[in-house]
């Protein structure tokens, strides 16, 4: 518009933003509200982080997701997102750019903060450090079963197991004690527990026995179960 100026340095360069020169505008108007430090849980053992109360597996992707959802906006008609990292030593420099238009004009505006690791450990890692665990599988044998066939139906079922891991952190073997009979196999995880014993029906055509105890209430006061399978080849 011909005449027209800023009133906050008197600038004729536009174009203007509610009236503002884009410095003036921006020195008054916050578009992209954003923390100048994060701080962010980080365990320590399986790398993971913690965003808005979950664990999540570290990633750019992730961590710009997490940034796109964390800045808010204002006043900015057809807002457009960009996240840039830039990790450094002991903390990730992080850009998030907002493009839209303010008054009909078009403007890009960028806001800075420090996504900052807090080492802890997760609660799976927790768990599996203090040999925690969810399910008993029972692995029960007739006297003519050889000690080398038992020990190659341990090591399979040992195996499945910690080939979970990487979908479920609890995916452990805890403990593997031997007896008589054969082996008592304690499990992180009893989700990891039922999915081996559906496999080992399966190709030994046999039927575990399932039975389960309470084992007390956990933070939120529900009640904790301890499984137990039985499978008798």
């Amino acid at each position: 518009m011909k005449g027209a100026f800023c009133p906050g340095c008197g600038s004729t360069k536009g174009p203007f933003y509610r009236g503002l020169c884009k410095d003036c505008f921006l020195h008054k108007k916050k578009v992209i509200l954003l923390p100048e430090e994060i701080k962010i849980d980080h365990c320590k053992f399986c790398n993971k982080i913690r965003l808005s109360g979950k664990w999540l597996g570290q990633s750019e992707l992730v961590l710009k997701r997490f940034l796109k959802k964390k800045a808010k906006i204002s006043g900015l008609v057809d807002a457009k997102l960009s996240v840039s990292l830039e990790p450094m030593k002991d903390h990730t420099f992080a850009i998030v750019k907002a493009s839209g238009q303010i008054d009909s004009n078009k403007i890009t505006i960028e806001a800075k903060t420090i996504l900052k690791p807090i080492e802890t450990q997760c609660d799976p890692c927790m768990r599996v450090r203090s040999d925690y665990s969810e399910a008993t599988i029972q692995m029960r044998f007739s006297e003519s079963t050889g000690l080398a066939e038992r020990e190659k139906a341990l090591a399979l079922l040992m195996g499945q197991i910690e080939g979970m891991q990487g979908r479920d952190p609890l995916s452990k073997v805890v403990h593997a004690l031997e007896n008589k009979k054969g082996f008592d196999v304690l499990v992180g995880s009893n989700k990891a527990a039922q999915s081996v014993v559906r496999k080992f029906e399966a190709k030994f055509g046999v039927k575990a026995i399932k039975s389960f105890k309470l084992a007390g209430t956990d933070h939120n006061g529900q009640r904790q179960r301890k499984f137990t399978y039985c499978i008798r080849f």
